[in-house]
């Protein structure tokens, strides 16, 4: 987990807002134990969050969406550095305008407000 350790003190190194390690762990363990297969984020900022939920759940997807347009594509890169794609949906656009109908997933076992 060498990546995530390196992208969360990039990350921190340059203000960019993620969630703590405790957090995610927290996340993960209610995730598993509710059997969630299905998350919708809002609020993506480089991808760590997504990334940590996928990597850490078996059969896990995230949909999540992006306003900030250097963090989106940073988020892209990372996710398809890690080979992620077909596990993380990214949206580039403001939450509070999204069109829904443009939802791939349409149904999700949970909603993630990671927004700043």
């Amino acid at each position: 987990m060498k990546y995530f350790e390196d992208l969360e003190k990039s990350a921190i190194d340059r203000n960019i807002p993620i969630m703590q390690r405790e957090g995610l762990e927290f996340m993960i363990n209610v995730f598993k134990e509710n059997d969630c297969h299905c998350c919708l984020e809002i609020g993506s900022a480089i991808g760590y969050s997504a990334m940590m939920l996928v990597s850490n759940i078996d059969n896990f997807k995230v949909e999540t969406i992006e306003l900030n347009d250097e963090r989106y594509f940073e988020a892209i890169n990372n996710i398809k550095d890690n080979n992620l794609q077909e596990k993380i949906i990214i949206h580039h656009d403001d939450a509070l305008e999204f069109d829904c109908n443009s939802l791939v997933l349409k149904k999700y076992d949970c909603l993630f407000i990671d927004a700043a």
